[in-house]
């Protein structure tokens, strides 16, 4: 074949971009332009509205729209000819999505992606929506165009208003204030008691389909039963751990979670792999292995890293995300047929694992092909007359055969950004899988880690940026990015009580609030004062899979303010918390982080200092106990918390300090939780 024949018939300005989302669309023919200044003044000198395209590379229903409508040769024509056609990786852009997503669902369409949103040149939204067939795309397309050339004034009011809408701040659209709030663990069973009504008894999780994983929920759950005591908050998170876990949800062979389940049993997943859903997840099971001490939870955090490891690194750097598809098949990489599992596994095994994994020769799934999907295993022993030991083992060595047999297929498309946010997520998901399991090997990975990526920051001219591996095109970064830096530094720090944690977060904090504080609102923007002015500039406080950032920073300030003993940053937290607990109280669901925080604070913060020789073994007894509202230094730490507290002893001594007072040194952690016992 000539090189003639090879070359793609189209190629646009997107084959000058290194994302992956932006990189799959550059041989539409569609004449697709990157957001940047040059695209929004062609709009204004051409006068053509603008048609901005939004997604990411994971997403099917954006695979599909390309593949029906922007390779579509008629449509393209439409479109090229009307418009000026955008397109938007939301993952490297999400300042724009979050504008964009918002005036789409003001327009009173449920969101999602991929999402198309027609735009004034001055960037007003008029209209817009999520998948469109090609049928009414074309319709869609030239009744846009006819409006916006014949009903230009009643287009231009109307996206006028819309952007006015838009345009609201947080504290006037839920009326928030920062009035003192009083915090108390019988409102933290009343928020408990909110996802109780709403909890699924069969299949764990909140009652409804799809379901995504929402790590931070059951979090909080574990949080408040440490707090009270609350039974069922321990009970309905360990059971939804344990439905997930069992669930096609799950990638029992390669490890890792796949982004969310489109039933209500985790059974049949969007395949996509996302490495925010996996680091935090990880998080989540070291939590909830300290809740249980679960074999089974072990597995998960082992078989997430597993997936990272093997699946998304690269020079100590983690990509985005695996992609649903291969080979144009959703889910194909990870199902199996009846006869495969026949032909791989001896007779004898493959029943077991049929049994176990709930094979049928039909398929459990589509077109033959079954999802695993695992079944109680007690059950399964009886079944064939063993013992759960023996099925494990079984299930073990044919998961190893499976694993190797699956990579010969060909893999599902790997997004190789690499984002300091994400990244961010795992590295605390490293650093809670060694405290919980004690591990080393997870600790050295998050070290690791996360040298890596300070050093990439000094390498940037000191400029945190959105991606890791693309400089010279990178936003920088957003409040999503500072704060999960700045929250897994402390965490590392709070593992190693090493102090160049700790004053690396208050280097980034300090810059936060400088570039991000609304000192009015009392709230932190999503986007630097020094990025791109777009025609909203806005704050997220409501928790998705990926919890706000503004929580996420609230939390970094309570463990800033006792390192530093700092009263502003404390008052800075309690002004945050103060305006967002009465939502708490009635909309926990989309407000777990902050739920957790209020559950902090609820008792007196107290702060524990460990001096001698042997520090790191008495933090993972400490780790043992469960504690949320602890914050911990060495003694020989230069941080204001620590101070006078070393005075030359050399002797293993644990101090405990709450409530504006400081108890008598004690030498065992028993004696330590005695004091934390009194308040």
């Amino acid at each position: 074949m000539s090189p003639e024949q090879t070359k793609p018939k189209y190629t646009n300005d997107l084959i000058h971009s290194k994302s992956p989302y932006l990189l799959q669309h550059a041989h539409n023919p569609v004449n697709w332009k990157m957001w940047n200044d040059e695209s929004l003044q062609e709009s204004i000198d051409k006068d053509k509205p603008i048609l901005l395209s939004i997604g990411y590379s994971a997403c099917h229903w954006c695979h599909v729209m390309e593949r029906e409508c922007f390779e579509n040769e008629k449509l393209a024509q439409i479109m090229n000819e009307h418009f000026v056609c955008i397109k938007l990786d939301r993952e490297e852009r999400p300042d724009i999505d979050n504008i964009y997503m918002d005036a789409v669902q003001k327009m009173g369409i449920q969101g999602g992606w991929p999402l198309n949103v027609f735009l004034t040149p001055d960037q007003m939204p008029f209209y817009g929506g999520t998948y469109f067939p090609p049928t009414r795309w074309e319709e869609l397309l030239m009744a846009i165009d006819e409006a916006f050339k014949n009903r230009r004034e009643e287009l231009t009011q109307s996206a006028k208003k819309l952007t006015g809408a838009i345009q609201v701040s947080e504290k006037n659209r839920y009326k928030l204030n920062d009035q003192a709030h009083d915090y108390a663990k019988e409102r933290v069973d009343r928020m408990v008691g909110q996802i109780s009504r709403n909890f699924d008894p069969e299949f764990g999780g909140i009652k409804k389909s799809p379901k995504f994983p929402m790590p931070s929920l059951w979090e909080f759950l574990l949080n408040a039963n440490t707090l009270t005591g609350n039974e069922p908050a321990l009970q309905h998170a360990l059971f939804t751990l344990d439905k997930m876990a069992y669930g096609g949800i799950y990638d029992i062979i390669g490890g890792g979670f796949c982004r969310y389940s489109v039933d209500e049993r985790w059974f049949a997943p969007h395949f996509e792999k996302m490495l925010y859903d996996n680091g935090q997840l990880m998080s989540l099971y070291a939590k909830g292995y300290l809740k249980s001490n679960s074999s089974l939870y072990k597995s998960i955090i082992e078989g997430i890293d597993k997936f990272a490891t093997e699946c998304l690194l690269e020079d100590q750097i983690y990509h985005s995300a695996l992609d649903a598809d291969s080979e144009g098949v959703e889910g194909k990489f990870y199902t199996w047929t009846y006869e495969e599992i026949l032909n791989l596994i001896s007779e004898k095994e493959a029943e077991i694992v049929i049994s176990a994994y709930q094979i049928t020769k039909e398929g459990n799934f589509e077109d033959g092909q079954n999802i695993i999907f695992k079944n109680n295993l007690k059950k399964v022993a009886d079944q064939h007359k063993i013992s759960v030991v023996e099925v494990d083992k079984t299930l073990l060595e044919a998961n190893q055969i499976l694993f190797e047999e699956r990579k010969k297929r060909v893999m599902p498309g790997l997004d190789n950004k690499a984002l300091t946010s994400w990244n961010a997520m795992m590295n605390q998901g490293l650093t809670d899988a060694f405290l919980a399991t004690k591990d080393g090997k997870y600790l050295d990975k998050a070290v690791s880690h996360m040298n890596k990526l300070l050093e990439i920051y000094i390498q940037n001219d000191s400029k945190l940026l959105r991606s890791l591996k693309d400089p010279t095109n990178s936003a920088l970064a957003y409040l999503e990015d500072y704060a999960h830096l700045i929250s897994a530094l402390l965490r590392l720090h709070q593992a190693t009580l090493e102090d160049k944690y700790a004053l690396k977060a208050k280097e980034f904090a300090d810059y936060v609030i400088e570039n991000f504080y609304d000192n009015e609102e009392k709230l932190y923007f999503y986007s630097d004062q020094n990025g791109e002015a777009l025609i909203s500039r806005k704050k997220d406080i409501f928790d998705q899979v990926i919890p706000s950032s503004n929580a996420v920073m609230a939390d970094n300030l309570y463990y800033l303010s006792q390192l530093f003993d700092d009263e502003y940053l404390e008052n800075m937290l309690y002004s945050m918390l103060n305006q967002m607990a009465p939502l708490a109280l009635t909309e926990v669901e989309y407000m777990s982080k902050w739920a957790s925080i209020y559950a902090k604070v609820v008792k007196s913060p107290a702060q524990i200092i460990l001096s001698g020789s042997d520090i790191q073994k008495t933090r993972l007894v400490f780790e043992e106990k469960g504690l949320i509202n602890e914050v911990f230094a060495s003694a020989e730490s230069e941080l204001p918390m620590a101070k006078d507290k070393a005075n030359g002893q050399q002797e293993s001594l644990i101090f405990v300090c709450s409530g504006q007072a400081c108890y008598p040194p004690v030498k065992s952690v028993k004696e330590a939780m005695v004091y934390l016992s009194m308040d």
